[in-house]
């Protein structure tokens, strides 16, 4: 029969290997959730730089719009203050002729 001492380290060893066993599936495990993990940013990355270029794109194209908004109303000021100044000089016109 085997002795105390034996069947301790019997016992032992058979506990550390199981714990190894376990640590190993536990480091595949992680090799595949990193694995996983670069697949997923390999894949999103490209979207969100092409997401970001879009949305940066988007502003320069507000920002011309509102640029060119600004210079419509520059415009429309400039005729209608242009459109004053020609009614008051023909008026002035008529009443000198007059």
């Amino acid at each position: 029969m085997l002795d105390q001492a034996e069947v301790m380290r019997e016992t032992i060893g058979a506990a550390t290997e199981r714990v190894e066993a376990v640590m190993d599936e536990l480091d595949e495990e992680r090799r595949r959730g990193e694995l996983n993990v670069q697949k997923v940013l390999a894949f999103m990355l490209p979207r969100v730089d092409a997401a970001r270029a879009a949305g940066e794109e988007a502003g320069a194209r507000k920002a011309e719009a509102a640029l060119l908004q600004a210079e419509a109303r520059r415009e429309v000021e400039v005729q209608r203050t242009a459109a004053f100044w020609l009614a008051r000089v023909a008026a002035l016109e008529e009443e000198a002729a007059a």
